[in-house]
């Protein structure tokens, strides 16, 4: 933008190197007029809290819940508690980066399966059958 502003550049050329429009060069210009210094170039809503982002006191209401009253559950029950008896409304994906960025761990529900089987029982559930070598082979 130095360059084109000295006039050492011609905004075509500008466009020409950096594959823009001629239109858009001569927009960046006019922003880097306005905003000067090294802001030129970034896109007007950086900083900016956006229009859908979940507010701190829902954050801190669905951690608060988390940690006493659900406290145990995995994120898809806590969701879906948020949901009936509070009339909370967010995607399960959302309580689960609050609780996460929170401090908030994954319960998991599932179990190894050496925890599953118990002694005398199969992998499937069923007794566990022992089969016998037969003798004489």
């Amino acid at each position: 933008m130095r360059l084109i502003k000295t006039r050492e550049l011609k905004v075509e050329h500008a466009a020409w190197i950096l594959n823009l429009s001629v239109r858009q060069v001569q927009r960046l210009k006019k922003r880097h007029d306005v905003r000067g210094g090294d802001d030129w170039d970034r896109h007007g809503n950086v900083g900016r809290t956006p229009a859908n982002a979940t507010g701190n006191g829902l954050r801190q209401q669905i951690l608060e819940l988390a940690g006493s009253v659900y406290k145990g559950l995995n994120d898809t029950q806590i969701h879906r508690e948020l949901q009936q008896n509070h009339g909370i409304e967010l995607s399960r994906q959302t309580v689960r980066r609050i609780l996460r960025a929170g401090g908030v761990p994954s319960v998991n529900g599932r179990q190894s399966k050496a925890e599953k089987t118990e002694p005398g029982e199969s992998d499937d559930g069923g007794p566990a059958q022992v089969m016998k070598q037969a003798a004489g082979s």
